[in-house]
């Protein structure tokens, strides 16, 4: 038996780009050995990340096979390769996918069977001693990048695979990485690097070099970087009610590799608080309050949603919107407990209304329905228009009540029309509901009613000829009509289910049928799915605000939200770099509009959220010395700035020094600066360990340092262009835009309106309706 603990035979991979199918290499065979390490090296285009997934097991390849230890990684089943890749692999990607809300300890202990000391060796060796309390937002691009390789490391695997393992390091950090990874192959574990960097030759034992891929379609090399492939999905991994969350779909590829398999149930709770909850939401009933007219088209939907999901959902009660509207409010004001959990209206006036006082929480459009003027089948007299209804001798006929809404909408209509009080004065009766005087209507108690059309339909699939017709529709320009919506009520104690089932009513194929089933026009919501997943892109200042907001929000909602805390200028960068949909961000909070300019194509019209101040922070002591920028340029103040490629707090910094009054200013700035890193937090760890003297950085980045608050001074500038203005955007291709409305009115609450007070931004936050 050979030492070889990899050996790739005869591998060929292609797949289908906009330029025609590319294949990043063909027939290629190599074996890494025991103790050894082999770089993967060529130009950008030509496979190495690919490689490097089909090595992971984690991406099929087209043709050939791979052997880890002896196992043929694609001979045996994708839930068993799950298993084996827990147990032999370990990953470090670019994104390095580390948890935001764990400590470096913590993220490096998550591997399978890591003890403390184990891990606390691995972060001291790779120069990360002073930094295990930290979490992730808190350090370099660097560090990050060192705490990831560390938990690479700590699981002893096999086989390690690094995807350019010193990206964004110095020469020095870089030197510490190497020293990692060769200790590491001398204790027994093999390594497979991919990198551009050529100073990875001097490290590895061998080189693997790679050409250019092959484009089919016009038989020449191609540069396939736009052409994003993804990992072969996870089979055996938690379901999608129980995935860890606030997260990318990678990180569930490093967390299933690196934690064993009992344990990745564990850490799902431990690290998806939210997504956890998903497979117990259903053991009590949710309970509807809904207009009667649309009853029918609900029910159908309920059972099927009941059937395919597991749901307990029921109609507890029917009756005119305003009947019910009254109803829910009361129970509200008197602290009724669990008597219904939804609410569903005829009439979104009402729902909104009920919003307002603070009665519902989030609402979801469902459908659509038109007034008319309805008759018995064999009625023969014209009957079309309000005009005609009244003027006709011996006619009787039927309104609802004006706290019914067709009863609302057909008094407006008349109130337009100057016929308000004939029409009043001649009706024979008044209902509370729809159904009411449909069925009176068919009985032959009354001639004609305004009803919906939609009821109309309803009644008639009752017998094989029709009951009823339509005689005209009360609104001959149809700009009044009922909008259907259904509400969530605040006072609910079960809102996770709640929330599923009215995304289930307003997006899903099934509920959209039911309701063209009875007439109505469906007004279609959101994707359907049952655990939602988006992605979410926030400028790196936000993170002290929002972080705990969006994983609130994901509990209540019980979706998996993916959010990435960087500096703007990395977060266009990826915008404007990713064609693959499933992976854009499905909305965008930039920590500056000019940054959002910059990709507002891909998005729909912004909201404006806060602003912030940028400011001069220095150590207490040095704010006598330091008043404006100009005074970083004395003596030898050690000094900071963000990168204005990087970040967006780095471009205002330059924007702001550049024209007057500090006009001519940045350049000797940018030269004479101590450290140039991407985000605000970073300049202000520095500073605490005394490392600099002075920074420029928001007002927020201080404040959010509770310790750093007390012993650090703020220094205003001088300046209009000393603010940044935070705007709100949803992509335009998104499938989940009414659940990223729901979720900017979740951050638009007065508690976090606070926080963003209380951490130095400015300016109220914008709200904005489903509409």
């Amino acid at each position: 038996m050979s030492d070889s603990v990899l050996i790739a035979k005869n591998l060929s991979h292609s797949f289908s780009s906009a330029n025609g199918e590319v294949t990043p290499f063909e027939d290629l065979s190599f074996e890494i050995q025991k103790s050894k390490i082999v770089a993967a090296r060529g130009e950008s285009g030509c496979g190495k990340t690919t490689l490097l997934l089909i090595c992971g097991g984690m991406r099929s390849p087209s043709k050939g096979e791979v052997m880890l230890d002896g196992i043929n990684l694609y001979g045996m089943s994708a839930s068993a390769r799950v298993k084996f890749r827990s147990q032999k692999l370990g990953y470090l990607f670019q994104t390095l996918e580390l948890i935001p809300y764990l400590s470096v300890l913590q993220n490096v202990k998550l591997a399978r069977g890591v003890k403390d000391d184990v891990a606390r060796h691995w972060l001291t060796r790779l120069g990360l001693e002073d930094r295990m309390s930290h979490k992730p937002n808190a350090l370099s691009h660097g560090e990050r990048q060192r705490v990831a390789l560390a938990r690479s490391i700590a699981h002893k695997p096999s086989l390690l695979i690094c995807d350019e393992p010193t990206g964004n390091l110095d020469d020095e950090n870089a030197q510490i990485v190497f020293g990692a990874l060769r200790e590491f192959a001398d204790d027994g574990g093999s390594v497979l690097i991919a990198s551009h960097d050529a100073a990875v030759d001097s490290l590895a034992d061998e080189v693997l070099s790679l050409g250019k891929a092959t484009n089919v379609k016009d038989d020449k090399t191609t540069e396939p970087a736009a052409a994003i492939e993804k990992p072969d999905t996870i089979v055996g991994a938690p379901k999608p009610a129980a995935r860890t969350g606030s997260v990318s779909r990678l990180m569930l590829f490093v967390i299933g590799s690196i934690l064993s398999v009992a344990a990745l149930g564990v850490a799902a709770l431990n690290l998806r608080p939210e997504a956890a909850r998903s497979d117990r939401v259903s053991s009590q009933t949710v309970r509807v309050y809904c207009a009667a007219g649309v009853a029918k088209p609900v029910e159908k939907a309920i059972e099927k949603y009941n059937s395919q999901f597991g749901g307990n959902v029921e109609i507890v009660r029917t009756g005119g919107s305003g009947e019910l509207a009254g109803q829910v409010k009361t129970e509200f004001e008197t602290g009724v407990k669990a008597a219904a959990d939804l609410y569903l209206s005829a009439d979104d006036v009402l729902l909104e209304k009920a919003h307002d006082d603070g009665v519902i929480a989030e609402r979801f459009p469902v459908a659509e329905q038109r007034p008319v003027i309805a008759v018995r089948a064999d009625e023969s007299r014209d009957l079309s228009s309000l005009q005609k209804l009244i003027s006709t001798d011996d006619i009787k006929y039927g309104l609802a009540s004006d706290r019914a809404a067709v009863g609302k909408i057909v008094r407006k209509i008349a109130q337009r029309e100057g016929v308000l009080d004939d029409l009043e004065t001649r009706k024979t009766t008044d209902a509370e509901n729809v159904m009411t005087l449909a069925q009176a209507l068919a009985t032959g108690s009354l001639d004609a009613a305004i009803i919906w059309d939609t009821t109309v339909n309803q009644l008639n699939q009752v017998d094989d000829s029709p009951v009823l017709r339509i005689a005209a529709f009360a609104d001959e320009s149809n700009e009044l009509k009922s909008k259907i919506a259904i509400g969530v009520l605040s006072t609910t104690s079960q809102p996770t289910p709640a929330l599923k089932f009215c995304r289930f009513l307003s997006g899903a194929t099934d509920s959209k049928n039911a309701f063209e089933q009875f007439g109505f026009n469906f007004v279609q919501g959101d994707r359907w799915e049952e655990v939602p997943e988006v992605h979410l892109y926030c400028g790196s200042m936000f993170t002290p605000v929002l972080e705990d907001s969006v994983r609130e929000f994901a509990t209540r909602e019980g979706v998996n939200i993916y959010p990435r805390w960087q500096g703007c200028g990395k977060l266009v960068a990826s915008i404007e770099g990713t064609e693959d949909p499933d992976l854009f961000p499905d909305a965008f909070l930039a920590c500056d509009i000019s940054f959002l300019h910059k990709v507002e194509n891909y998005f729909e019209p912004h909201t404006m959220v806060s602003s912030n101040d940028i400011v001069i922070v220095v150590r207490k002591g040095y704010a006598s010395k330091i008043k404006s920028p100009s005074d970083l340029l004395s003596g030898d103040v050690r000094f900071g700035i963000c990168d204005p490629q990087q970040s967006a707090l780095g471009a205002l910094t330059r924007e702001l020094l550049v024209h007057p009054p500090y006009e001519d200013l940045y350049e000797q700035i940018y030269e004479k600066a101590s450290v140039i890193v991407d985000v605000g937090p970073t300049l202000i760890s520095q500073l605490m360990a005394e490392g600099l003297d002075a920074a420029i950085v928001y007002r927020s980045n201080v404040l959010a340092d509770e310790k750093g608050a007390s012993l650090l001074e703020l220094v205003e500038i001088e300046s209009e262009r000393a603010t940044a203005r935070q705007p709100w955007a949803i992509s335009k291709q998104t499938g989940n835009s009414q659940l990223m409305n729901r979720l900017h009115e979740w951050i638009s609450r007065d508690k976090i309106r606070s926080r963003f007070t209380q951490f130095g931004f400015r300016e109220t936050l914008g709200r904005k309706t489903l509409d």
